[in-house]
């Protein structure tokens, strides 16, 4: 039944959620694992930190990136494309999704519990 689905779909690739990877990195005190389909795209896997002292003073300002207007501290970025199925794949993609989880700095004056979904929701909406 699986292959009938994708050659009704005529494309393939994409998260595969039955083969799944868990990433995992500790925040300070609290540790944050994500189960994340595996991705289909062959890349490197070059050694990367899993430990994010974020509160610690001066660690944001020594690894902070600049993306446009975005500061942030990259953590991981998983890729799935997505080719045609038949002959066509050969040469080209339809396209390609990703996922990156960064870290951002909440401001000071806020007063904002990173843990408070709600409020940290809020935030990032209005930012």
């Amino acid at each position: 039944m699986g292959r009938l689905k994708n050659l009704s779909r005529r494309f393939r690739g994409g998260p595969d959620f039955n083969l799944s990877q868990e990433v995992t990195v500790v925040l300070e005190e609290t540790q944050l694992t994500l189960n994340l389909p595996a991705s289909n795209v062959e890349a490197a896997e070059v050694p990367r930190n899993i430990n994010f002292p974020y509160r610690q003073h001066g660690w944001f300002e020594n690894y902070v990136k600049q993306n446009r207007q975005h500061y942030y501290v990259h953590i991981v970025t998983r890729c799935w494309c997505y080719v045609p199925m038949g002959i066509s794949a050969l040469f080209s993609e339809l396209g390609m999704l990703s996922l990156s989880i960064v870290i951002k700095r909440i401001s000071s004056e806020k007063n904002i519990n990173e843990m408070e979904l709600d409020s940290l929701g809020n935030y990032t909406r209005v930012q």
